[in-house]
């Protein structure tokens, strides 16, 4: 794992077309690319600063993985590989310091996480595992019927720390250490202060680099939506009050913004790289989840449509159409590198909470479009560059340069919406899941569904 380089002050795309729109009978943007001056059309021009895009900025979760089945058969899950991403975060897989220290001071169970590690080290090159959740013999006990989560902080860092040493000395693959996970649920995941936290993770930190100097130490991550960025200030500047900002090498946080569309995630990121630079942590910026799912109301102007009913709601236990899937996981995927986010982790192939699907939960060998969509994205730009985002009322674009030194740009619109851009600079078009789509020409229709068009 490598803290990747975020520049935070590259500069914003200058406006260079104008967009001169109608409504369309349908109800969407109909929007033409034009030079001020009247009458002309310009074709898009390339040239944007662009920041790199790292092989391992494609995160993901696997939250069953110690059964995931490698064998032949109908039965067999889809390969680790498939998807192209090269990294993964231990979480939600039931191997918490509290399950495999559980018994007592020193007395380890690592069956799961041996489980666990055997598949992951095939199938990825950087592994992140999450810290946090204390033994009821080294905090307060857990309280309530949910035995996997404890929220109350360790008694002694101590404790914490040394959970950190044996784990590192076990497991030579595990390339990176998030201090704890979403610490701004209360009565969930952390009870503690700030400041307590800060104690932690300095004392974690301290312990990991004795062991492997070279580990890549990631902020405590909070669900940032609601409040905003908030949390992760506080928590920053705990670290720097107590001298330890230098406990993290990567700023982290979730960026879940359902059931809103993804260009949310932008603005999210932008909200938190200004927290991070004010807090005077100039490091890379990670978001460590994000999805859509889990949802119990939509807001009247959000939401996804359901398979089953065709509904634009964000009820419990829908899953959104592959169309919108496929739409969605490319379109977070871009905003996020293209609004300086320097890694990604979608949450999660294999569980039922997630409304967006990358495989068939009912044969899960079979890949859905969304997953086409995301291994058609990490093939094209893992190890590539992309450019800021640049928008223009409901049209979104970014420039690209692929690994194998392909260049172009990605367009598309806000849900629903539609324009029409000048492609007739370009050479080819592929769609959102790779295949060959329409050829460029003068008024090219882009939809809410990604094109990539290449020079």
């Amino acid at each position: 794992m490598s803290a990747l380089n975020d520049n935070p002050s590259r500069p914003r795309p200058s406006r260079r077309w104008v967009l001169q729109g109608a409504a369309a009978a349908s109800g969407g943007l109909l929007a033409n690319l034009s030079p001020p001056v009247a009458g002309k059309v310009l074709q898009p021009r390339m040239g944007q600063p662009t920041q790199p895009v790292s092989r391992e900025a494609f995160g993901l979760h696997l939250v069953g993985v110690a059964g995931w089945d490698q064998g032949a058969g109908a039965s067999r899950n889809t390969p680790l590989t498939t998807f192209g991403c090269r990294s993964v975060r231990v979480w939600d897989t039931g191997a918490t310091w509290r399950r495999i220290e559980g018994r007592g001071k020193g007395d380890y169970d690592w069956s799961r996480l041996d489980a666990e590690m055997a598949v992951w080290s095939k199938g990825f090159d950087d592994i992140l595992f999450c810290l946090g959740q204390a033994p009821d013999w080294a905090s307060a006990p857990r309280r309530g019927e949910n035995d996997s989560w404890n929220p109350n902080a360790p008694n002694n860092s101590q404790d914490a720390a040394d959970f950190v040493t044996a784990l590192l000395r076990r497991y030579p693959r595990i390339t990176g250490l998030e201090h704890w996970n979403e610490p701004d649920k209360r009565g969930q995941f952390y009870n503690g202060t700030v400041e307590q936290l800060a104690q932690i993770s300095v004392a974690q930190a301290r312990a990991a680099r004795a062991v492997r100097p070279g580990i890549v130490m990631v902020g405590a991550a909070p669900q940032s939506f609601g409040d905003r960025g908030d949390y992760l200030r506080r928590y920053l500047r705990a670290l720097k009050a107590i001298g330890g900002a230098g406990a993290i090498d990567v700023v982290s946080a979730h960026t879940y913004v359902m059931p809103r569309q993804p260009e949310q995630i932008g603005l999210l990121a932008e909200t938190l790289r200004g927290v991070a630079d004010d807090a005077g942590f100039n490091l890379p910026l990670w978001s460590t989840e994000f999805g859509w799912g889990g949802i119990r109301n939509a807001p009247q102007a959000g939401g996804f449509a359901d398979a089953a009913t065709g509904a634009k709601v964000a009820a419990a236990g829908a899953v959104m159409s592959q169309d919108q899937a496929a739409s969605y996981i490319a379109r977070a995927y871009l905003v996020s590198f293209a609004s300086g986010l320097t890694r990604q982790y979608f949450y999660a192939v294999d569980k039922p909470f997630s409304a967006l699907r990358l495989i068939d939960f009912s044969n899960k060998a079979r890949v859905l479009p969304a997953g086409r969509a995301l291994t058609y994205l990490t093939g094209l730009l893992g190890g590539g560059q992309i450019s800021a985002l640049w928008s223009e009322d409901d049209l979104r674009s970014a420039e690209f340069v692929s690994a194998d030194g392909r260049r172009g740009r990605a367009f598309w619109c806000l849900d629903g919406r539609q324009a029409f851009v000048d492609l007739t600079g370009f050479k080819a078009v592929r769609a959102v899941t790779g295949e060959a789509a329409p050829p460029p020409s003068p008024q090219y229709p882009v939809t809410d569904s990604p094109v990539f068009a290449f020079v």
